[in-house]
């Protein structure tokens, strides 16, 4: 939801959005959306929104950047971007401090304070307190060891194609090492 102002073609989130939903004026919301991007106000208010940084193609607003080239459909997508430039990181945890650029961020990182841990991996059944901290470990899981040699494999067929390289007939090579034990 995204208001304009029609003389400056200035975007800010609807009033709703604002800190102080009482501020109407437009110079006041000029003003504290520069503030959350951290533009610089000595240069022109909102100079980077102004015509030229929005463009229209096929019926679609483009909203660009104004320290690269990319656009975005949504301004809040370029709000989020623009963080990136800027370093900016308003979201802040209240337990250690670390401050995060997007909120949703901040609301999973907030999970590994409660000591919940309600993500499990089905190899090796250690627990997670996010989903995506369990997919970094999944991604690195090697849950196939040939039995010949101990060498680990993310995917049974890969384990499989390795273990045809230990079939010399004859030599002891062809019986796997049973005493070994799975990483």
């Amino acid at each position: 939801d995204v208001s304009e102002c029609s003389g400056a073609r200035s975007l800010w989130p609807s009033q709703k959005a604002l800190p102080e939903s009482k501020v109407s004026s437009r110079a006041l919301k000029m003003e504290m959306v520069s503030r959350i991007l951290g533009v610089d106000r000595s240069a022109p208010p909102m100079s980077f929104y102004c015509a030229g940084s929005i463009r229209e193609e096929d019926g679609v607003r483009w909203h660009g950047c104004p320290y690269c080239s990319k656009e975005f459909k949504k301004p809040s997508d370029l709000v989020r971007h623009i963080r990136i430039h800027t370093h900016e990181k308003p979201f802040k945890c209240k337990q250690c401090f670390r401050a995060f650029a997007v909120k949703s961020t901040l609301t999973a990182h907030m999970k590994t304070h409660t000591g919940i841990k309600a993500f499990e991996c089905q190899c090796c059944l250690k627990c997670f307190s996010t989903s995506g901290s369990m997919k970094v470990h999944m991604r690195d899981l090697r849950p196939y060891m040939c039995p010949y040699c101990q060498k680990t494999f993310k995917s049974s067929p890969n384990c499989r194609k390795h273990m045809k390289t230990h079939s010399v007939t004859g030599g002891s090579a062809d019986r796997p090492n049973t005493s070994a034990r799975r990483r």
